[in-house]
């Protein structure tokens, strides 16, 4: 055998099916694959290809959650020694357990006749294997970590059994509240973001900002767009202190998926106001069909941990890229009052975009606007002591007028 001109060196790179086997002999390179591997394997492989680009669909839940929380989501492996270090399966221990599940949960193949249908050589028959039951036959390489696959099995077995996943449910809930939550009261939460207990951790090689308010040395980013904000907290008056939620800090959020399956949400940014106030931002340069579910979560958690401890006032923003780019706060107070989106307005309150209008006549600016004319709040000055506002039908237009607090009522609200 040889290797494809394409064949990766990273063993934890998912692999086409065209480029897993490649005779040396010149002489055997035109003949199909399918006839000269294992009769099962060619098929079965393009078919967990098609199952794993498909979000493993015909799954089970329990299956399902597992495939994903093995080869989608972080991990890191704490040193004796020395920082953390990210840990990954090899592609050949995930394609193994992804053809057990695809084989069982999917095909619901329960003997020798079920997997027939997979032989693509023709050389095969039923009749050449006495077995009745049900067996799957995984082949891996020496070094391949045959080992680990079968420990992932087993983990699968267990947990798809209902008593079993109950138990370790409520096990997993009572250590997890005993270690790290506070209890106070009516609620079980995580109300401490340890930023000072974070072990020293590896990042990838890409760009990144140094930053002087950052709790860590450097702040990398998963885009351009978090780079400059986090240069711009660096910046910004109203920020004491910053800090990158790197997976390493470990605050995260289980929520509900679009798709009904559960995940984990890591907000961008934790922020330190010079008031006291720790605001979680969430920043977007591009569209995220996760984004709703996202923010539905982190506005129950700013909630919850509002009504259960008073140490701290914790407040959430979300700060897309086209409005932070066309508007250019100057401080994160304006974030709060003026990035609205996500976030229920009260009853009474006028953020930006809310429809309000003059309750006395008022001359300002040069204009004189009379008394019930609308206007649309462009922007917010001193906490909400001012506003601009922008009437519509006042000439010259544009008409923006600075108006105090007292000259506007509400109308309705935010329309945005």
């Amino acid at each position: 055998m040889a290797l494809h001109k394409d064949f990766p060196t990273d063993p934890h790179v998912i692999l086409d099916p065209a480029l897993r086997w490649f005779p040396a002999d010149e002489s055997l390179r035109d003949t199909g694959m399918e006839r000269l591997m294992p009769p099962l394997v060619a098929t079965l492989r393009r078919k967990v290809q098609e199952f794993r680009d498909g979000g493993y669909v015909g799954a089970c839940p329990t299956s399902a959650s597992l495939l994903r929380w093995w080869f989608e989501e972080p991990h890191l492996i704490e040193q004796a020694h020395g920082p953390s270090l990210p840990f990954q399966y090899f592609f050949a221990q995930r394609e193994a357990i992804e053809t057990i599940v695809y084989l069982h949960d999917v095909v619901g193949a329960k003997d020798k006749h079920d997997l027939m249908r997979f032989d693509s050589s023709g050389a095969v028959s039923s009749g050449m294997f006495d077995e009745s039951w049900r067996r799957y036959v995984v082949k891996m390489a020496t070094g391949a970590g045959k080992t680990k696959v079968l420990s992932l099995a087993l983990a699968l077995r267990n947990l798809s059994e209902l008593a079993a996943t109950k138990g370790l449910i409520e096990a997993f809930k009572k250590g997890v509240n005993e270690l790290t939550i506070s209890d106070k009261g009516d609620a079980e939460i995580s109300s401490h973001i340890r930023l000072r207990n974070v072990r020293p951790f590896v990042v990838k090689e890409q760009a990144y900002v140094v930053a002087k308010r950052s709790l860590f040395n450097r702040i990398i980013g998963d885009s351009d767009f978090e780079l400059e904000f986090a240069g711009w907290l660096d910046k910004t008056p109203d920020v004491q202190s910053f800090a990158k939620n790197y997976f390493a800090v470990n605050f995260r959020l289980d929520y509900v998926k679009d798709d009904g399956s559960l995940s984990n949400y890591y907000p961008d940014f934790i922020v330190k106001l010079t008031d006291g106030r720790i605001v979680i931002v969430e920043t977007k340069g591009h569209a995220d069909v996760d984004v709703e579910p996202k923010m539905r979560r982190l506005t129950q958690w700013c909630e919850d941990v509002n009504r259960v401890q008073g140490a701290n006032k914790f407040d959430f923003v979300y700060v897309d890229q086209k409005s932070f780019e066309q508007y250019r706060p100057t401080l994160v107070q304006q974030l709060l009052t003026s990035f609205r989106e996500f976030k229920q307005a009260k009853e009474g309150e006028i953020y930006e975009h809310s429809l309000v209008q003059v309750r006395l006549d008022v001359t300002a600016d040069g204009y004189t606007i009379p008394k019930g004319t609308k206007g649309t709040i462009v922007d917010i000055y001193a906490n909400g002591k001012a506003f601009a506002v922008e009437f519509p039908g006042i000439e010259p237009s544009p008409a923006v007028v600075t108006m105090s607090s007292d000259s506007v009522e509400l109308v309705v609200e935010s329309f945005q």
